[in-house]
C-alpha cells in the first residue's frame, strides 16, 4: 500500500493556529501563521476562516482589537468594557482590507470562485439572509453594491441573484423572481425565471411556467422547458425528473 502523499505549506498562505482559553479570558483565541510556522496575526482574534483565493474573514472583539496605520490589527488595552464582535476582511499580509462590519451572526465566506465573495452589507462578511447583499473581488472591491434580497456563489463565471422588491408583513423584504450577473456584477439575464441552478458547462437550469429547461449564458432557451424538476449539468449529463422519475 502506498503511503499518502503529505503536501508541503504553500507560499504566501496563511494558516489559522488557535490558543487554548486562558485563565482570566476564559475562550479560545485565534491567529494565523505563515508557510514557515511564523506568527503574521498574533492570536487576538474571536474566531477566522481559512483563506481562500487570498483572503479571509475574521471576528474580534470591539473596542479590543484595532486596526493601526498599516492595517495590520492589534490588540489595544484588553476588557474596554465594550459589547460585541465586528467582521473584518484580511489579505495574506494580514491587512485589513474590508470592515469593520458588525457581526452578530455566524462568521463564513462564500468561496471565491472567479475571485468573487457574497457579503451581506450591514451583518459583516457573513451569510446573513435579512440583509441584502452584494458581491466583491478578491482584492476588496465592490464589483456589486449591496441591494440584493439573495446572491449565490459564482460557477462558470454567473451567480444567480434576486431583486428585493417590496415589503411584505412585518417589513421582510420580497424576493423577485432569479436572474444571473457576470463577473462584473453586470445583470446579463433578468430576475424573470421562478428558480435557476447553477451554471456548467456553459448551461443553466431554470423554471417558468411550472416547466425547467436549460438557457445559455445569452439567454437563449437551449433545451426547452418540459421537465418537472432539473440539475445541473456535470460531465455532460444532466439529472431531470419527468412525471415523478428521475434520470439522466
Amino acid at each position: 500500500v502506498d503511503a499518502p502523499v503529505l503536501r508541503a505549506p504553500k507560499r504566501g498562505t496563511l494558516y489559522p493556529f488557535r490558543l487554548p482559553k486562558k485563565q482570566h479570558w476564559n475562550k479560545d483565541w485565534w491567529g494565523y501563521i505563515d508557510h514557515s510556522g511564523r506568527v503574521v496575526v498574533p492570536p487576538i482574534l474571536i474566531h477566522c476562516t481559512e483563506f481562500v483565493d487570498g483572503l479571509a474573514v475574521v471576528r474580534v472583539s470591539n473596542g479590543d482589537v484595532v486596526v493601526g496605520p498599516d492595517g495590520r490589527l492589534f490588540r489595544q488595552n484588553h476588557a474596554t468594557g465594550e459589547l460585541g464582535s465586528s467582521c473584518f476582511m484580511i489579505d495574506s499580509d494580514g491587512r485589513a482590507v474590508m470592515g469593520p462590519y458588525k457581526s452578530d451572526w455566524p462568521l463564513s465566506l462564500r468561496t471565491l470562485s472567479n475571485d468573487i465573495a457574497m457579503v451581506g452589507r450591514s451583518e459583516g462578511v457573513c451569510l446573513a439572509y435579512r440583509t441584502s447583499k452584494g458581491y466583491i473581488n478578491a482584492k476588496g472591491k465592490w464589483v456589486r453594491r449591496p441591494a440584493l434580497a439573495n446572491g449565490y456563489a459564482f460557477s462558470d463565471g454567473m451567480a444567480a441573484i434576486q431583486h428585493g422588491i417590496n415589503q411584505g408583513r412585518g417589513g421582510v423584504t420580497l424576493a423577485s423572481g432569479y436572474g444571473f450577473i457576470d463577473v462584473n456584477g453586470r445583470e446579463v439575464i433578468p430576475c424573470t425565471y421562478s428558480y435557476v441552478g447553477r451554471f456548467s458547462e456553459g448551461l443553466a437550469p431554470v423554471s417558468k411556467g411550472g416547466k425547467c429547461g436549460f438557457i445559455d449564458k445569452k439567454n437563449k432557451m437551449i433545451i426547452k422547458p418540459q421537465f418537472d424538476m432539473a440539475h445541473s449539468f456535470y460531465g455532460g449529463l444532466a439529472r431531470v425528473w419527468l412525471k415523478g422519475k428521475g434520470g439522466r
